[in-house]
């Protein structure tokens, strides 16, 4: 097996964990870790927006960040890759607009003021980092449309 075919196994696989094991107990047995830091950069990030932004949440989760982005008014795209982590962020915030993307598959015809992928890039396989990087590259901020 050559190493394409082994990460398109392994992502898969792990695809499977996320919507299996780890959606239905997210944010009550699952992603309970101290998240400061993040919350720290996030309102650094959101200080340098203009209010209602255009946003992208990217491998979004179950949501963890939705409640801290929402709180400025800003619209938010979320998207990942596991079906039951998309529907646990969708029972949480139905008003918030989700697709089933993986970070490597992005290709929006928008544009975003700002994009945020938190906790996502180590599980990515480093061939595929100038990929995804590449994609939030091209989506040019709202400002520059």
């Amino acid at each position: 097996m050559d190493r394409n075919e082994w990460l398109n196994q392994m992502r898969r696989a792990s695809e499977e964990q996320y919507d299996v094991r780890w959606a239905p107990f997210y944010g009550e047995e699952w992603g309970l870790y101290d998240n400061s830091i993040h919350l720290q950069f996030l309102q650094e990030f959101l200080g340098l927006l203009p209010h209602n932004s255009h946003l992208l949440d990217a491998a979004c989760g179950a949501g963890r960040y939705l409640p801290v982005l929402l709180a400025g008014g800003h619209t938010v795209i979320g998207i990942d890759q596991s079906r039951g982590m998309l529907s646990k962020a969708k029972s949480k915030f139905p008003y918030v607009q989700f697709q089933k993307v993986g970070l490597q598959e992005m290709d929006f015809n928008e544009a975003f003021d700002g994009i945020i992928c938190m906790d996502a890039m180590e599980n990515v396989p480093p061939e595929d980092w100038g990929l995804v990087l590449g994609n939030f590259h091209s989506h040019p901020s709202a400002s520059q449309v």
